[in-house]
């Protein structure tokens, strides 16, 4: 009797351990699939087709296990939009720059500090340099910042002060806050200003709100 029981936790024991061998075995082709996604992954990114990239790994973020393991990706096709942005900048194609940017941000959120560099760079190719006239001319300054309130007004842009003397951020604030108010009373607007005694003209930059 006893031979018997033995015998049955033998098998029992045989086969179980057969099942824990060929459980792992399906995972195979599931990796070898996810391999040689990721080999696809890397080749259209050698092309330089960012979109069809960023569509294959969004597939395989939803396939895959473990996020974790494609983070590398996720940096690399980050990389690339970045890349990209840079390089529409120097061409003066401030539209695609962002775009890119926004990509890559979306990529890296929790990596702002990656995108701060071109974010600024796009800032400033896209800014608008005023200079003023000497700032005792009334009526020619005047008429420039009659023209720097609609522009504001209508840009919704923020303006940044670069002048000599303290006094004159505050003069040239007021005098802006005035024309903005009668144009659109419920705007606020940020200022934000660079005092330097060496500033040979003084000037106005207005600054897009991203």
């Amino acid at each position: 009797m006893i031979p018997l029981v033995l015998r049955g936790i033998f098998l029992f024991a045989v086969s179980l351990l057969a099942a824990c061998q060929s459980a792992p075995q399906p995972a195979e082709p599931a990796r070898e699939d996810l391999s040689h996604a990721l080999q696809q992954f890397e080749q259209t990114l050698e092309k330089g087709d960012l979109e069809s990239a960023e569509s294959q790994l969004k597939n395989l973020q939803e396939s895959a296990g473990s996020k974790s393991e494609l983070e590398r990706y996720q940096r690399l096709l980050a990389d690339a939009y970045l890349q990209l942005g840079q390089s529409a900048l120097q061409k003066g194609d401030v539209n695609t720059a962002a775009s890119a940017l926004s990509r890559a941000r979306g990529l890296l959120p929790k990596a702002p500090a990656l995108t701060t560099g071109i974010n600024q760079a796009i800032a400033h190719a896209n800014s608008i340099v005023i200079e003023l006239p000497a700032l005792d001319d009334s009526e020619t300054l005047s008429q420039v910042l009659d023209e720097v309130a609609a522009e504001v007004v209508q840009s919704a842009r923020s303006v940044r002060i670069e002048v000599r003397d303290s006094q004159d951020v505050a003069m040239l604030t007021a005098a802006l806050d005035g024309r903005i108010l009668q144009l659109s009373p419920g705007l606020k607007v940020l200022y934000s200003a660079e005092v330097d005694p060496e500033q040979l003209t003084p000037r106005l930059i207005l600054l897009p709100k991203y």
